[in-house]
């Protein structure tokens, strides 16, 4: 990066705000599965799937 560079991701709280959201999406899917709302769940796998790209992304594991 170079000067004058802003980093306006603040890692700690970003880190634990998507593991937060993670879990809740699964918590969710998993939910709605037992529902028999497989829409539902198929859609909320979607989502699942770009909270884990950006906690890639952002190198947070």
């Amino acid at each position: 990066m170079g000067p004058g560079h802003i980093d306006l991701i603040d890692k700690s709280t970003t880190n634990v705000d998507l593991k937060s959201l993670l879990e809740f999406e699964i918590h969710a899917r998993d939910i709605f599965r037992e529902r028999g709302r497989i829409q539902d769940a198929t859609d909320m796998e979607a989502s699942i799937e770009n909270v884990r790209h950006s906690l890639l992304t952002l190198g947070i594991s």
